[in-house]
C-alpha cells in the first residue's frame, strides 16, 4: 500500500504532509522531463539549459520541504542518519542522473520510465523509514530501535511493475541477495509461513519464481469488517478463498497449504511441527493485533530465519509500533521497498562471520 499523506495522528509531529510533498516534487520533476524530451525539437540548442533550470526548481522544493520538517527529521536515527540528510542527498542522487537522461534523450523512454519510477519510489520509501526512526530516536532515543538498514538496490523480477514488489524483497532475503541481511544457512527449500494471505497474490509470485520453497498460509477469509469489506473487493470470505485457491492450485497438495483460521485460533497441530525460515505478518494493521500476531509467530521461526511483515509505514502506525516494541535487543532493523520489515531471528546479522553455521 502507498503511503497516507494524512495518518499517523500518534506521532508527536505528523511527518505525512512533508512525505506527500516530496512525492509530489518527484511527480512534477518526473513530468518536466519527459515534457522536455519531447520538446527538444522546439527547444533546438536551449533543452539543456531548460533541464537545469528545471531541476534547479525540484532542488529548491526539496530544500523547502527539509526546512519545515519537525525536530524528528534532523535527528540521526539507528539508520545512521537522518531524514533530512536522505532527503537533501539520496533522493537527488537517485533519481536526478536517470531524469537527466531522460530530459537530455540519453536513456529510451520505456527503460528510463521504469527506472525512474521505481529509484523513486524507492527513495520515498527510505525517506519515509528515516522519518519514522526519527520519531522513534526523539521518543525512546536508541533502547527499542539501535541499528537499522534500508535495502534500497532490489532486483526487478517482473517486467509489467514499475518498482519493487515486497515478493522481490522476500526473494532476495531467501535466497542470500542481501549478505548478513539474508536468510543464514540459505536453504534450497525453504518453508514459509504467511499471515494474511487475501487472494495469495503474493504467494503465486514466491511458488512460481522459488521452485524448492514451501508455504503454509494463515487467513480467516472473514469479510464483514467494513475496511476488510472494501479490501477485498465487497466479495464474501468464501468468494476470495475460492480464488486464492484456484490461484494457488498447481501447488496445493505438494508445497503448499491453506489453513483458514483467525491467526489468533490456529493450533500447533495445524502449523506444523517444522521451523520456518521465514515469518511473514500482513494480517490486521491495528497495533493490537499486529503486536499479538508478531509475538506469537515470531517464535515460530528457526534461529537464522526472517521475522518479516509488510506496511512498515506512516499509514500504518499500529504496525510500527509492534514492529519496534518487539524488535528483540541488539537485532537490526532490516527495511526494504513496498513497506517490506524483518530481523534475523536470534539477530543471526551481528555474528561477525556471516557464513559460520548457526547452533
Amino acid at each position: 500500500m502507498e503511503p497516507s499523506q494524512a495518518l499517523l495522528r500518534n506521532f508527536t509531529h505528523d511527518p505525512s504532509p512533508h512525505l506527500g510533498h516530496v512525492e509530489q516534487a518527484v511527480r512534477d520533476a518526473i513530468g518536466t522531463a519527459m515534457a522536455l524530451r519531447f520538446a527538444s525539437a522546439s527547444l533546438a540548442g536551449d533543452w539543456p539549459g531548460s533541464w537545469r533550470r528545471a531541476w534547479r526548481g525540484v532542488l529548491r522544493r526539496l530544500s523547502n520541504v527539509a526546512a519545515a520538517l519537525p525536530q524528528s527529521a534532523r535527528l540521526v536515527s539507528a539508520l545512521g542518519t537522518s531524514a533530512r540528510i536522505v532527503l537533501l542527498k539520496e533522493v537527488p542522487d537517485v533519481v536526478g542522473p536517470v531524469l537527466t537522461g531522460i530530459a537530455t534523450g540519453k536513456l529510451s523512454l520505456s527503460g528510463a520510465h521504469r527506472s525512474v519510477v521505481n529509484a523513486s519510489s524507492a527513495s520515498l520509501k527510505h525517506f519515509e523509514s528515516a522519518l519514522i526512526l526519527g520519531e522513534e530516536a526523539l521518543k525512546h532515543g536508541s533502547t527499542r530501535v539501535s541499528r537499522a538498514v534500508y535495502h534500497r538496490d532490489i532486483p526487478f523480477r517482473d517486467d509489467f511493475l514499475h518498482s519493487v514488489h515486497r515478493g522481490d524483497v522476500l526473494m532476495a532475503a531467501l535466497t542470500g541477495g542481501l549478505g548478513s541481511a539474508s536468510l543464514s544457512p540459505n536453504s534450497s527449500a525453504p518453508l514459509l509461513l504467511e499471515l494474511g494471505v487475501h487472494n495469495a497474490e503474493l504467494a503465486d509470485r514466491l511458488l512460481n519464481q522459488h521452485h524448492g520453497l514451501r508455504w503454509v498460509g494463515i487467513d480467516p477469509y472473514e469479510c464483514e469488517e467494513p475496511g476488510l469489506q472494501a479490501y477485498r473487493g465487497f466479495r464474501s470470505g468464501p468468494e476470495v478463498l475460492r480464488g486464492a485457491r484456484d490461484l494457488l492450485r498447481p501447488f496445493l497438495g505438494r508445497r503448499a497449504r491453506f489453513v483458514v483460521a483467525r491467526s489468533e485460533d490456529v493450533t500447533e497441530p495445524e502449523i506444523g511441527g517444522e521451523a520456518f525460515d521465514c515469518v511473514f505478518v500482513d494480517g490486521l494493521h491495528d497495533q493490537q493485533s499486529a503486536f499479538r500476531d508478531l509475538s506469537r509467530y515470531a517464535a515460530y521461526a528457526r534461529r537464522g530465519g526472517l521475522v518479516a511483515g509488510h506496511d512498515y509505514s506512516l499509514e500504518f502506525p499500529g504496525v510500527v509500533e509492534a514492529v519496534h516494541s518487539l524488535l528483540p535487543k541488539g537485532c537490526t532493523l532490516h527495511m526494504g521497498p513496498d513497506s517490506v520489515f524483518w530481523w534475523l531471528s536470534g539477530c543471526a546479522d551481528e555474528r561477525s562471520d556471516e557464513h559460520a553455521p548457526l547452533e
